[in-house]
């Protein structure tokens, strides 16, 4: 949780210190292409930096998907987002299920009740997060990417989360 914080509170410091440092030369149609294709570092930060043997197929792909120009405006930066927040949903609905077949019934009770108390959390979380930003930006679409992004992080860290711990469950001697 405190590297998703950091990592969100580092993106809006870029976001903003690269639109404070080439706000003039961008025309003001909420384009964010050129500031981006400049700023390099926000991609970087969208991005894991570990080598792509150790990173989980969906942020490969949704790394590849941030550099694609489309992904550079607010609109097709948070649908880039939003669509791979979906694929993590999936792979937390998949590891969820896959759970649900090799735990006992208590576990099983408890998953259940951890998915929803996880859900309330995540939610009470995203509209913090919509209205922390609300404030700062005092609206405006910039806020759109975060809450995206925002979403994204919550159902990747629950998606792994469930995986490891279905993985710990289902290696040999288990």
């Amino acid at each position: 949780m405190k590297i998703f914080l950091l990592t969100l509170l580092l993106i809006s410091a870029i976001i903003f210190v690269g639109c404070l440092s080439v706000a003039a030369e961008i025309e003001p149609t909420h384009d964010y292409s050129e500031l981006i294709a400049k700023n390099k570092n926000l991609r970087q930060i969208l991005q894991d930096n570990r080598l792509d043997e150790e990173r989980h197929p969906i942020d490969i792909e949704f790394g590849k998907a941030m550099d694609e120009p489309e992904s550079w405006t607010t609109i097709g930066m948070t649908l880039t987002i939003s669509v791979f927040s979906d694929k993590w949903r999936a792979e937390m609905e998949k590891y969820f299920g896959l759970l649900t077949e090799i735990l006992n019934v208590d576990g099983v009770n408890s998953l259940y009740e951890s998915q929803m108390a996880w859900e309330t959390f995540a939610d009470k979380n995203n509209e913090l997060v919509r209205q922390a930003y609300d404030q700062i930006y005092h609206g405006g679409s910039i806020i759109q990417p975060h809450v995206a992004l925002t979403y994204y992080e919550s159902y990747r860290t629950r998606a792994l989360y469930l995986k490891s711990l279905y993985d710990s469950l289902t290696r040999d001697g288990n």
